[in-house]
């Protein structure tokens, strides 16, 4: 199954050999797409500030209550239970992917949220903003557990890797990174003696 919006708030979709599928989907441009695990329900964010599930039928399963502002992304967990939002509020959003109630709000990243993700195990998440700085919080309790600046300019993507012990991280500088975790929480910045280096930067 492939799927994209557009900037006029359509999604296009194409199953096999199918010929692709059009429909209107948000008021405005959508801002992120993604796929469920079953291949076969699709999660679209709008700059309209909703978030909608969808199987491929003309009307969306779920519609979920509206964001504040503009989403900018979105990211889905393994079991696809829990989905993550980002947006220009400097807001990570975790929302129970069922009805899209809200579970927790984390904070800390000024500017916009430019990348999420979380890890394979779904117990820390990630993001990334509009500065260059990545942020890692429990999933749980919304305790953060590492800070860091990583990128001159945006963050364009985050990853946790699945063995626990890294994170990679892309940006608008052109490199891509493999950082070692934990990194340094934010309580202990003042503290630090040395700052993080990548152990693979990668022009």
């Amino acid at each position: 199954l492939l799927v994209r919006g557009d900037a006029v708030g359509r999604l296009e979709w194409t199953a096999g050999d199918a010929k692709p599928r059009t429909l209107g989907a948000h008021v405005g441009p959508v801002t992120a797409v993604s796929v469920f695990p079953d291949g076969k329900t699709i999660i679209s964010a709008g700059a309209d500030g909703r978030v909608r599930t969808w199987t491929q039928k003309p009307a969306p399963t779920t519609s979920f209550p509206a964001h504040p502002g503009p989403i900018g992304l979105i990211a889905r967990s393994i079991d696809g239970k829990r989905l993550l939002t980002g947006s220009n509020d400097g807001k990570v959003r975790l929302l129970d992917a069922t009805d899209g109630k809200l579970v927790r709000t984390f904070e800390g990243l000024p500017g916009t949220i430019t990348a999420t993700g979380f890890a394979h195990n779904t117990a820390q998440l990630v993001a990334g903003n509009n500065q260059g700085k990545v942020r890692i919080w429990n999933t749980a309790d919304g305790a953060v557990v590492g800070e860091l600046a990583v990128h001159t300019g945006a963050v364009t993507g985050v990853a946790l890797h699945p063995d626990g012990k890294r994170l990679i991280t892309s940006g608008a500088d052109g490199t891509w990174k493999v950082w070692t975790l934990p990194l340094p929480g934010a309580a202990k910045k003042a503290d630090a003696k040395k700052k993080p280096e990548p152990i693979k930067p990668v022009v």
